[in-house]
């Protein structure tokens, strides 16, 4: 069915630099992804774009937001990739994310399905899938009959926070992708890996078995 999603295949994918930093912090107020990261999709349209919207604060920014209309597309993944990141001196690494999901009620069946993962920079590679999510667990607000909604209200916005301890020593990417759905609107803003916020508190991750190789499944416990 058009809005089931039961497994997950990861796979490796090259990433631009080996070299990586810390903290990592990407807010888009460039006005484009950058260079330096990776837009992931099978097909060249329903992608990734910047745009201008309120953030958590409701104070104008440049967030990627994302939206599908075609039911050709449905179930199709589209991923959005960091630069490396190193985490060799971190103390407590968090990985923070805003976002901001709204879903049709006419369209409530075709919804999309979010993963946040990191895939460790080794030999060999390694990728864990610290969140996924869809339907009522990705939802900031309730449904309604609008088809493109966007945030106006601080309530709107949600933040992830994920410890990032068990990845201290290692180079890692943080890695989005979202299975499509039709009529929704996702918008993500202010992706950082950096030290644990005090006011902040996150999200601890389990997962069997502890070492994981690309392909593998991984059950997780949070």
């Amino acid at each position: 069915a058009l809005n089931d999603t039961t497994q997950i295949q990861i796979q490796s994918n090259l990433v631009n630099s080996n070299t990586g930093d810390y903290p990592m912090i990407e807010d888009f107020e460039s006005n484009q992804i950058p260079n330096d990261w990776i837009v992931s999709s099978g097909i060249p349209v329903s992608l990734w774009q910047i745009q201008s919207q309120k953030d958590k604060n409701l104070k104008s920014s440049k967030v990627v937001g994302f939206t599908n209309s075609n039911y050709s597309y449905a179930n199709l993944p589209l991923g959005l990739y960091s630069k490396t990141i190193d985490l060799t001196n971190a103390i407590q690494p968090t990985f923070y994310m805003d976002y901001a999901y709204f879903k049709s009620n006419s369209f409530v069946g075709y919804y999309d399905t979010l993963f946040i993962e990191i895939q460790e920079i080794c030999s060999p590679e390694k990728s864990y899938v610290l969140f996924s999510g869809a339907e009522t667990a990705l939802y900031t607000a309730a449904p309604n009959a609008e088809i493109s909604r966007v945030p106006d209200s601080t309530g709107h916005w949600r933040t992830f926070a994920i410890d990032l301890s068990a990845f201290k020593g290692k180079k890692i990417i943080a890695k989005l992708t979202v299975i499509r759905g039709v009529y929704s609107n996702l918008y993500i803003d202010n992706i950082k890996v950096i030290e644990k916020e005090s006011s902040t508190p996150t999200m601890s991750i389990n997962w069997e078995p502890k070492e994981v190789c690309i392909s593998n499944l991984v059950k997780f416990n949070g």
